[in-house]
């Protein structure tokens, strides 16, 4: 039985100037009913007579209505019900007049239907998105039962899927200590690192997914994006050709290649790969953004500028896409035509001050005053300083 899928949590650590596509943000693991034990393989029990199986059944019986009854509160949409969750729990005992052991033995394995009982009773709970009452649950078992890992696992899931990633590291930590070490929880832990900025944890925790699953891209992949962000960019090269020999159609890690590659002024090889990302996804926008930045650096802004002219006004306003055209156009001593771009989206979207500022600039640059008065005082009504200061000195002029 699965109670949990911390690959659910990988999600790409992305890159600056390029967004990197996502895996879906947190999606939910789904967990069927028990009924069956989790752990496989239990012995079958061969009854040598009847007088034994009574035995061992009033044995049982006296073991459990001696024990301590502890409850849980289930909690469902529409009803409160009470469910003996940690029922059969051991109680603290003190025996009057007699000393305290030096030291507690270790606790036995919990029961593993009261694990799935715990589980299932989280199930609903997260479908609802009722994440506090999940969290009570899991926490109440975890004071039970501190050495199951799947409670860790899956109260850290839990918070992680609510963005509160340093507790929800915590507990995949914990999980790790108690074992075992399985290649798809250090991904999920270097995942929920790298998103409360613990970077060099997350680097460990890919490392050790990466030699426990050697032909497999994604530890690779994961490795050399949280690397780039550290500027480490030798050592993410290397783990960047790792990932797309193990997966030739993947995009990203020829994309991310080519990133590395340009930051380091490798315009030609950058080119080279990111060719390669485009031919796989031709309408990715962060691909297209990447080659004609390479375009620009190496002396071709007319050519940079065939691949985002004809972009929708929207997809014009996503992040750097006009000031990549702006910058093409200065070089080709157009800035007519940067303000142009500006102005039309600033006419789209009235809204926003910065399209108007820009187109400004650009038509005051073109020695277009009157064009360049219009949209500094549309950003300055829209309460941007710097355009109120624009708009006094072309006045002034």
């Amino acid at each position: 039985m699965t109670h949990f899928c911390p690959i659910s949590l990988a999600l790409s650590p992305g890159f600056a100037h390029a967004t990197i596509p996502h895996p879906p943000a947190m999606p939910t693991t789904n967990h069927a009913p028990a009924s069956t034990p989790r752990h496989g393989g239990r012995a079958t029990v061969i009854l040598l007579g009847i007088v034994a199986a009574l035995v061992l059944l009033a044995v049982m019986y006296a073991v459990v209505s001696a024990s301590r009854k502890a409850t849980a509160t289930v909690y469902t949409p529409n009803s409160t019900t009470e469910v003996p969750l940690f029922a059969g729990s051991p109680a603290p005992k003190t025996d009057v007049g007699k000393a305290s052991p030096a030291a507690a033995p270790p606790s036995p394995p919990a029961p593993a239907d009261k694990i799935d009982a715990v589980l299932n009773a989280v199930l609903p709970l997260r479908n609802s998105q009722e994440w506090g009452k999940a969290e009570a649950i899991l926490n109440e078992a975890i004071r039970h039962y501190p050495e199951e890992q799947v409670l860790y696992l899956q109260l850290g899931e839990i918070l992680a899927i609510q963005r509160k990633s340093a507790e929800a590291y915590s507990n995949f930590e914990k999980a790790l200590a108690i074992g075992p070490r399985e290649p798809e929880i250090e991904m999920a832990a270097g995942t929920v690192a790298n998103d409360c900025g613990r970077l060099d944890r997350a680097e460990e925790h890919y490392q050790a997914a990466q030699a426990a699953k050697k032909n497999d891209w994604q530890p690779s992949l994961f490795l050399a994006q949280v690397q780039m962000k550290r500027s480490n960019f030798s050592d993410a090269k290397k783990n960047l050709m790792l990932a797309a020999s193990a997966k030739p159609d993947l995009a990203v890690a020829w994309g991310s290649l080519a990133e590395v590659l340009l930051r380091e002024n490798a315009v030609g090889p950058a080119l080279q790969n990111i060719a390669k990302a485009r031919q796989l996804e031709p309408d990715n926008l962060s691909w297209r953004m990447i080659e004609a930045r390479a375009l620009k650096r190496y002396a071709k802004p007319d050519a940079a500028l065939q691949l985002l002219v004809g972009l929708d006004e929207a997809t014009k306003t996503q992040p750097g896409v006009l000031a990549l055209m702006s910058e093409c156009y200065g070089l080709l001593r157009r800035p007519a035509d940067a303000a142009a771009q500006y102005a039309k989206v600033s006419d789209r979207f009235a809204d926003k001050p910065e399209w108007a500022l820009e187109a400004a600039r650009w038509f005051d640059r073109a020695n277009d005053k009157e064009n360049a008065l219009k949209y500094a005082r549309r950003a300055q009504y829209l309460g941007d300083k710097d355009a109120e200061k624009l708009a006094a000195e072309l006045e002034g002029k």
